[in-house]
């Protein structure tokens, strides 16, 4: 392929990938590979993220918003796996490294924020007596291995927050004298914003999938919240 013929397919990527992370590309659509895509425009947000005591305060159970989140999602997911496809069947090393560094850039963010906020309602609903012990204190000895690989597998140049956040989980994870519950409880809105890095690099997934078993264990509890 000639350079203009490159030129001419990296813009039609750039502008199909666009109409895509704005919502106006129809179901169906092929994407075509691209090296990057225009900014998207700003969803609206409902709140910044509050972090802490007061975090769980402000995040008060609501199922019909815990629903709203779960649509929110959805999309971002969809999204996602259209550049996973397009990273797929990208042709070169750095049309695919273009194309992390728009998820990065694009999605990541968005995401990282809505997860964040869906695990905060999660642990809203469900008391951590209503917790069964013996099912938490196994979802902790897996959340456990998984930062332990994930620690094992990460870039020299990892992200500092990210360093940090591995950090202050497995204090909480290791805190003492404290349920494997209470544990699993506080320690949820942490574990998507750690997950959100492996789109970024190559952790085999293991953060991912660790995030998928709680949020799937703890919506599971909240369901059974009587109303």
């Amino acid at each position: 392929m000639s350079e203009g013929e490159q030129d001419r397919t990296l813009v039609k990527v750039a502008q199909a990938l666009a109409k895509l992370i704005n919502g106006e590309l129809p179901h169906g659509v092929a994407v075509p590979v691209a090296a990057s895509v225009a900014d998207p425009s700003p969803l609206k947000q409902s709140s910044p993220p509050v972090k802490g005591k007061d975090a769980m305060r402000i995040h008060q159970f609501n199922p019909n918003r815990l629903r709203q989140f779960e649509e929110l999602l959805e999309i971002e997911y969809e999204k996602l796996h259209e550049f996973d496809k397009a990273i797929a069947l990208a042709d070169g090393i750095s049309q695919k490294i273009a194309l992390r560094q728009q998820i990065k850039r694009d999605l990541t963010p968005r995401l990282r924020k809505l997860e964040q906020e869906y695990a905060e309602l999660l642990a809203a609903g469900v008391q951590t007596e209503k917790i069964p012990e013996a099912d938490a204190q196994k979802l902790v000895t897996e959340l456990v291995g998984a930062l332990v690989k994930a620690e094992e597998a990460k870039p020299g140049n990892a992200p500092q927050e990210m360093v940090r956040l591995l950090s202050e989980i497995r204090g909480k994870l290791d805190e003492p004298g404290k349920s494997a519950s209470a544990k699993l409880k506080v320690s949820l809105p942490i574990i998507p914003l750690i997950s959100s890095y492996e789109i970024e690099w190559d952790t085999a997934g293991v953060l991912t999938g660790a995030w998928r078993k709680t949020r799937d264990f703890f919506k599971r509890l909240a369901s059974d919240r009587p109303n």
